[in-house]
């Protein structure tokens, strides 16, 4: 697990940690306002766990190839479909 990386090595497990503690942390004080920072952490986190599963077909350089083209569009894209209000730009 430490063999795989997309920025730096361990950042896998620094990413499903601090996912793992936000949630218990929001769910333990029973936080409503931070929607936004959820829908982040579980893009965030799904985006490195489905780059860790293609790592199985794939090498880590292209994977890391492959992430850095489909951040942006997916982010974009995920941004776009979560259920959040969006301020509008004036």
């Amino acid at each position: 697990m430490l063999d795989f990386h997309i920025l730096f090595i361990g950042d896998i497990i620094f990413v499903s940690l601090l996912t793992s503690i936000y949630f218990l942390y929001s769910y333990i004080k029973k936080l409503k306002t931070d929607k936004t920072i959820k829908y982040i952490l579980l893009f965030i986190f799904s985006f490195y766990w489905l780059f860790f599963i293609l790592g199985i077909k794939f090498t880590t350089y292209e994977l890391k190839n492959i992430a850095g083209v489909c951040i942006i569009p997916l982010f974009l894209t995920y941004y776009l479909l979560i259920p959040i209000q969006k301020k509008a730009i004036r």
